[in-house]
């Protein structure tokens, strides 16, 4: 009986053996895995909702990044921030002349580390901070998975996953940051008379108020029928509801009132009621709850 045992025996003296071998011999200089000793890890799978700006913050489902050129003519300025292609096969920076555009390209991703590396602290970054992107150089342009970003400062501590995502494209202003995020649109419109002016003397009294989840980038025109009732199309020469004089017209996100003057106005005059929208919507993603008052908040997306 005892002979029939012995093999089993061997056995569980070699694994005994084993274990106090590998429990005297943890990771060498070398740094190689041994059992269950690890040393010298200085990178994580995943972070809380809080943390660098411009990190890739989980790796499942697994983040969609593409290497891109850093633009030198528009260059985007920090990680964190939203992205287009260009021709040159390069992503620069939001711009103004952007606003119309129905969406993004990519997101800046920090690479890693995130500065230039140091003997004591491998080059950390402080947390909730934007960090500069060098004009010209290649980094990640995640288009899908979950990243951390700049909200407007002033909006993030009250984000929800409900809130619609925009990216601003006016030049920075206050906690408005240009090529962050925010999570209300903003547009403002002008009025003007027709070119070459209009025969009746009066005027918009009132707006053009703008609503922005609702409105069109572009110009409105209104265009008289008779002395006081005219009709109104957006920029893009869809006809909205006609509207009359001394009423108030709102439709297709645009609001206001035309006053008659002393001479009334005949058919052919009109207005025009240009709306230009400081931020850009991004389809396709929502905030992962609020962030902090820096602004540092988690995006999940796919462009």
């Amino acid at each position: 009986m005892l002979l029939h045992c012995l093999p089993y025996i061997a056995v569980a003296i070699m694994l005994v053996a084993l274990y106090f071998f590998v429990r005297r011999h943890p990771r060498g200089a070398s740094s190689e895995f041994v059992g269950r000793h690890r040393t010298r890890d200085i990178s994580f799978l995943a972070q809380s909702a809080i943390g660098f700006i411009g990190r890739i913050t989980r790796s499942t489902p697994l983040p969609r990044t593409t290497p891109d050129m850093n633009d030198a003519t528009n260059p985007v300025a920090f990680y964190g921030l939203a992205v287009l292609n260009t021709i040159n096969n390069t992503v620069r920076s939001i711009l103004a002349t952007d606003a119309g555009t129905s969406g993004i390209s990519g997101i800046a991703a920090a690479n890693f580390p995130f500065q230039p590396s140091s003997a004591t602290n491998y080059g950390a970054q402080a947390l909730n901070a934007l960090t500069a992107v060098a004009p010209n150089s290649v980094m990640g342009t995640p288009r899908a998975g979950f990243i951390m970003i700049y909200l407007n400062s002033a909006q993030a501590p009250t984000a929800t996953k409900a809130d619609k995502v925009y990216v601003w494209c006016a030049a920075s202003t206050g906690t408005h940051i240009q090529g962050g995020f925010e999570n209300a649109a903003t547009a403002a419109a002008v009025s003007a008379p027709k070119a070459g002016g209009n025969t009746g003397t009066g005027t918009v009294s009132a707006g053009p108020t703008v609503n922005g989840a609702v409105a069109q980038n572009g110009a409105y025109t209104v265009v008289f029928t008779g002395a006081t009732t005219f009709n109104v199309f957006d920029p893009n020469g869809r006809e909205l509801q006609p509207g009359n004089t001394g009423a108030a017209y709102n439709d297709g996100g645009i609001g206001f009132t035309i006053t008659a003057g002393g001479t009334a106005f005949v058919a052919g005059d009109g207005f025009t009621m240009t709306v230009t929208f400081s931020t850009i919507p991004v389809p396709n993603a929502y905030f992962n709850g609020p962030g902090d008052s820096t602004g540092a908040t988690e995006l999940a997306y796919n462009l």
